[in-house]
């Protein structure tokens, strides 16, 4: 059995969190927890089309932060703590469309 590629909204998340790595970064989940995300390390596990997320771990910030593990089939939404900027959103319909065009 071989990893399949990862979801386009795998993909999208992480490119999401990438670009905006180092600065703070809200990350909403489906169990509610909010997760404040400064930078990340991914990987995916084998046959899995959605990445593991590890946050905060290098550079290690310094302001005081927790580190995380979640998995991009738990993000909900991603949001600018300072200005309410929503980078992403599992409800938007674009993101759906994205889904349904790599399935295709």
């Amino acid at each position: 059995m071989e990893t399949p590629p990862p979801s386009a909204t795998a993909a999208q998340i992480i490119e999401v969190l990438r670009q905006l790595g180092g600065m703070p970064i809200l990350v909403a989940l489906d169990d509610r927890r909010i997760l404040t995300v400064h930078n990340i390390a991914w990987g995916q596990d084998f046959a899995d089309p959605e990445y593991h997320v590890t946050t905060n771990i290098s550079p290690v910030p310094n302001v005081p932060h927790v580190v995380d593990v979640f998995s991009t089939a738990a993000v909900v939404r991603i949001t600018d703590p300072i200005s309410g900027d929503v980078h992403f959103d599992k409800s938007s319909p674009s993101n759906n469309a994205l889904e349904r065009t790599r399935e295709e």
